[in-house]
């Protein structure tokens, strides 16, 4: 305990039973740490977990000097928090698919023919989007996939968007 005033550390060994969790349970969150570059599909960007995928939320913390890029490859998240300081870049003809909802406090750099998917998996499930999407923080492209049910499945935009690419309405699959 008190590490702050210790100059002679301390070793910690645990056995190969102890309940220690690598990955976060279903529904958990990701905090993004950055810890080796700016690559979103990395898992040691993650505190070492996993990369996330649609049952696990992510936070996007301002602390990290190396903040989130997305590149290539369609990034999958459950619910995606974008704290105020924090920026998170989707690159030119990049994709990431947001199965919950979408809060952007911070900034949301979208290049060129970028798109965000608004698609939960379940049949019933309302999505929401919060917070800075004008401006600088515009969407490029906005693909909203629901599946074809009556009620409770939508996605509730809270806030002004602008939109500089296409927005594409259809049925998830």
């Amino acid at each position: 305990s008190n590490f702050s005033n210790s100059t002679s550390g301390f070793a910690l060994n645990f056995s190969a039973g102890t309940p220690l969790a690598a990955v976060p349970p279903s529904g958990g969150t990701l905090v993004w740490t950055g810890t080796l570059s700016t690559d979103w599909y990395n898992p040691e960007n993650w505190g070492g977990c996993v990369a996330p995928h649609c049952m696990l939320n992510v936070s996007i913390s301002s602390i990290p000097v190396n903040q989130p890029a997305i590149t290539g490859l369609t990034a999958v998240c459950g619910s995606m928090d974008i704290s105020i300081g924090a920026t998170l870049t989707l690159q030119a003809n990049s994709q990431l698919k947001i199965c919950n909802n979408f809060n952007n406090n911070g900034t949301l750099n979208a290049l060129a023919n970028s798109t965000i998917i608004m698609q939960s998996d379940s049949l019933l499930q309302n999505q929401v989007m919060n917070g800075a999407m004008t401006g600088s923080n515009k969407l490029w492209n906005l693909v909203i996939n629901k599946p074809t049910t009556v009620g409770g499945n939508r996605v509730v935009l809270n806030n002004d968007l602008d939109n500089a690419g296409n927005f594409v309405l259809g049925t998830a699959p």
